[in-house]
C-alpha cells in the first residue's frame, strides 16, 4: 500500500489485523445492542410511519441508512481526532509519523468501504427488529372517557355487547393494527 513496507514480519501483521477485526466485531454488537434498545423508544414514530402507509422496506432502508451514516460521522470525528493527536503520538515516539489519507486514495476507499460495510452490519438487526413492530403495540389499550376501563376485542363489537356502535370501528382498526 503506498510504497510503505513493514518492518515486521506477516505473522505480526496478521495477529494484530485479526486484533482489530475484533474489535470492529464488537463495536458493531454494542451498536445494535444499543440502536434496538434505543429503537423501541421510536416505537410510536415507527407505528405513525406504518399507519400512514410505510412499507417495511422503507423503514429498513431509514434505519440502514441512520446506522452507515452514523458510521460515517465517526469515521469523520476519528480521523480529526487522529489528525489533531499525532503531533502528541510523534513526540510520544520520538519519531514524526504521517497520514497520508490523501495521498492513498485505494487505502481511503478501503477505509470507508470499511466504514459503511461495518454501518450496514450493525445496523441489519435493529433495523429487522424495529420494522417488525405492530402498530398496536406502541400504543397502551385505548380507555374509554369517563369509565377508567381498557376497550377490548368483545367490547367494540356492538352485538356482542350492545354499546355504540362506533366503537366497531375502533375494533376494525385495532385489527388492522395488529
Amino acid at each position: 500500500f503506498g510504497g510503505m513496507t513493514p518492518t515486521v514480519g506477516w505473522t505480526t501483521i496478521y495477529g494484530f489485523s485479526a486484533v482489530a477485526l475484533l474489535i470492529v466485531l464488537i463495536a458493531c454488537s454494542n451498536f445494535m445492542n444499543l440502536a434496538t434498545a434505543r429503537g423501541t423508544l421510536r416505537a410510536r414514530e415507527i407505528a405513525l410511519r406504518k399507519l400512514a402507509g410505510a412499507k417495511r422496506g422503507q423503514i429498513i432502508a431509514q434505519f440502514l441508512a441512520e446506522a452507515v451514516l452514523t458510521a460515517l460521522v465517526s469515521l469523520v470525528i476519528a480521523v480529526a481526532l487522529a489528525q489533531v493527536l499525532l503531533p502528541v503520538y510523534d513526540r510520544f515516539v520520538g519519531e514524526p509519523i504521517t497520514f497520508g489519507y490523501t495521498a492513498n486514495w485505494r487505502m481511503f476507499g478501503a477505509v470507508c468501504g470499511g466504514t459503511i460495510v461495518a454501518g450496514l452490519v450493525s445496523g441489519f438487526y435493529p433495523a429487522l427488529v424495529l420494522s417488525a413492530l405492530k402498530p398496536a403495540s406502541a400504543h397502551p389499550p385505548l380507555s374509554l372517557a369517563g369509565l377508567g376501563d381498557r376497550v377490548t376485542d368483545a367490547d367494540t363489537e356492538p352485538q356482542a355487547s350492545g354499546r355504540s356502535p362506533h366503537l366497531s370501528r375502533t375494533a376494525q382498526v385495532r385489527r388492522e393494527c395488529t
